[in-house]
C-alpha cells in the first residue's frame, strides 16, 4: 500500500524539478513522440499480461509460446513506430517530433521485455519485488534526465531518461521474476484460451487507454505543442493519485477479484473496492483541485503559467476516472472482456465528442470538456458494473456515499473562504487547505458513518503495526 505512492513520489519530483531546465514548447515535443510510444508498447502487450494472471495453471511450454510471441510482437510494433516517425518528419514543419518517434521506436520493445515477468510477480502477489523493480527503475529514469537536464541536453534528456527507465525496469523483471518461472507442461499446452483472452483484453486496454490520451494527442497536434507542455504538466500532477489507482488495481484488486470471482463471491469484494475509492480518492482529488492554484505557483517557474487551472480541472476528471477504472477492473475479474471493450467505445466515442466541441476554442476548454467525458463514462461504468456484479450495493457503500456528498459542499466553500481571508503564502493556504480538508473529513465521518469509521480505522492499525514489526 505504502510502496506505490513513494515511486510516484519520485516520479512526480523527476517531473517537477526538469520544469525549471525546460520551456513548455520543448517538453511538449518530446511528450508528444512519449504518447506514441506509450500507445504502441500496450499494443505490443497483447493483453498477455492480463491473461496470464488470470489463468488458472501456467506451464513451461505455455509461458514460452507466451514469451516469443510477446517478442515478436514487440519487435513489430517498434518498426511500425519508427515508420510513423519517419513519416512525420517528412510531413511536419518542424522535424522534430518526428525524430524523437523514431528515437523511442526501440524502447518500445525494450520496455515490453518487462511486462510478461512482472505479471509472473503480480500473479504471485510478489509485492517486494515488484516494489524493487518499481523503485529502482524511477531512480533510473530520474537521475538520468535530470543530470542530462542539467549538462544542457534539453528535451533528449527525456528520451534518455525513458530509455534508462525501460532498461532497468527489463533487467531487474527478468531477475526478479526467475524463482516463479513455470516448468513442465500443465493444461493446455498450446494456450489457444489465454491468447485469445489477451486478444480480448488488449482491445479493451487499448480503448481504455486511447480514451485516457487522445486528450493529449489532440491538444499536440491541433492545439500546440506549448500548450501540450502546460496539459501535460497538469496531467501529471492530476494523475499522481489515479496513477496509484492504476497501479493497485492491477497489481492488487485485479487479482483478489478475479479469485473472489473464482469463489463466487465477487459482489461484496467488489462493493467494498467501490466504496474505498468513492471515501478516499474523490476526496484526495478535490483537495487536489482546490489547492491547484497555489501549489502550482510554489512548484513551477513563471514560464509554466497556467498549469494551475487546467489542474483544477484535470484532477477532478482523474477522481472520476479512478471510480471508472474499479468498475472496469471488477468486469475483468468477472470475466466480462466484451463488455469492457464496449464500454472503452463508448467512453472514446463520448471524449471524442467532447474534444471536437472544445478544440476550436483553447486548451482550458478541453480539459473543461475533458472533466465532463470522463464523469459520464465513470458513471455509465459504475453502473453496468453495479448491474452484472452487486445490483444490491451494501449499506456501508451507501452511508459512505453520503458522506462524500456532504464533504463536498462544505470543504470548497470553507477552503475558498479561508484563502481569500488569508491571503498568505501559497505553503501558508496549501496548510489551511489541508487541514480544513481532514477535520470536515474525520467529522462527517465520525457523525454520518461511525461504525464504518471504527472499522477502517482499526484496519489501518493493524496493517500499520504489521509493516511496523
Amino acid at each position: 500500500m505504502l510502496a506505490q505512492p513513494s515511486v510516484q513520489l519520485v516520479r512526480f519530483g523527476t517531473k517537477a524539478a526538469l520544469a525549471w531546465f525546460l520551456v513548455p514548447a520543448d517538453y511538449g515535443a518530446v511528450a508528444l513522440a512519449g504518447l506514441l510510444a506509450y500507445l504502441a508498447s500496450h499494443v505490443a502487450l497483447l493483453g498477455l499480461n492480463e491473461a496470464l494472471i488470470q489463468a488458472e495453471e501456467i506451464g513451461g511450454d505455455l509461458w514460452g509460446r507466451l514469451r516469443r510471441l510477446h517478442h515478436r510482437a514487440g519487435v513489430a510494433v517498434s518498426g511500425v513506430q519508427a515508420a510513423v516517425g519517419v513519416v512525420v518528419s517528412w510531413l511536419a514543419d518542424d522535424p522534430t517530433t518526428g525524430h524523437f518517434i523514431i528515437v523511442l521506436a526501440p524502447m518500445v520493445w525494450v520496455a515490453n521485455l518487462a511486462t510478461l515477468p512482472t505479471a509472473l510477480l503480480v500473479r504471485e502477489q510478489s509485492y517486494a519485488r515488484l516494489f524493487r523493480i518499481d523503485v529502482c527503475s524511477a531512480l533510473a529514469l530520474g537521475l538520468s534526465t535530470l543530470g542530462l537536464a542539467a549538462l544542457g541536453a534539453g528535451p533528449w534528456s527525456v528520451a534518455a531518461g525513458l530509455y534508462a527507465n525501460a532498461v532497468v525496469a527489463s533487467l531487474l523483471a527478468l531477475r526478479e521474476a526467475r524463482p516463479f518461472l513455470p516448468k513442465g507442461t500443465v493444461g493446455d499446452a498450446t494456450g489457444d484460451d489465454v491468447v485469445q483472452r489477451g486478444v480480448h483484453f488488449c482491445k479493451a486496454e487499448l480503448l481504455s487507454i486511447s480514451g485516457e490520451q487522445v486528450d493529449s494527442l489532440a491538444v499536440g497536434f491541433f492545439v500546440g505543442q506549448a500548450a501540450l507542455g502546460l496539459y501535460s504538466y497538469a496531467l501529471m500532477i492530476a494523475q499522481v493519485l489515479m496513477n496509484y489507482t492504476t497501479s493497485l488495481a492491477e497489481r492488487s484488486l485485479f487479482p483478489i477479484l478475479a479469485d473472489r470471482q473464482r469463489r463466487d463471491s465477487l459482489g461484496p469484494s467488489f462493493s467494498e473496492a467501490v466504496r474505498v475509492s468513492i471515501l478516499f480518492m474523490l476526496p484526495l482529488h478535490a483537495v487536489l483541485a482546490v489547492v491547484s492554484d497555489p501549489l502550482t505557483t510554489l512548484i513551477f517557474p513563471e514560464a509554466w503559467e497556467g498549469v494551475g487551472d487546467l489542474l483544477l480541472l484535470l484532477s477532478l476528471a482523474s477522481g472520476a476516472r479512478c471510480l471508472d477504472i474499479v468498475g472496469t477492473t471488477a468486469l475483468k475479474a468477472r470475466g466480462e472482456g466484451r463488455q469492457v471493450a464496449r464500454l472503452g467505445i463508448l467512453r472514446l466515442g463520448v471524449l471524442a465528442l467532447a474534444l471536437s466541441a472544445s478544440l476550436p476554442f483553447d486548451v482550458y476548454a478541453v480539459a473543461a470538456a475533458v472533466l465532463a467525458a470522463r464523469g459520464l463514462a465513470a458513471g455509465i461504468t459504475m453502473n453496468v458494473a453495479r448491474r452484472l456484479i452487486d445490483p444490491a450495493p451494501s449499506a456501508a457503500l451507501a452511508t459512505g456515499s453520503r458522506v462524500v456528498v456532504a464533504w463536498g459542499v462544505v470543504y470548497p466553500l470553507t477552503a475558498v473562504a479561508s484563502a481569500n481571508a488569508l491571503r498568505a503564502h501559497p505553503v501558508v493556504e496549501i496548510g489551511a487547505s489541508l487541514l480544513l480538508a481532514i477535520v470536515w473529513w474525520l467529522g462527517l465521518r465520525a457523525v454520518l458513518d461511525r461504525a464504518s469509521f471504527k472499522q477502517d480505522c482499526l484496519m489501518l492499525t493493524r496493517r500499520l503495526g504489521r509493516q511496523a514489526s
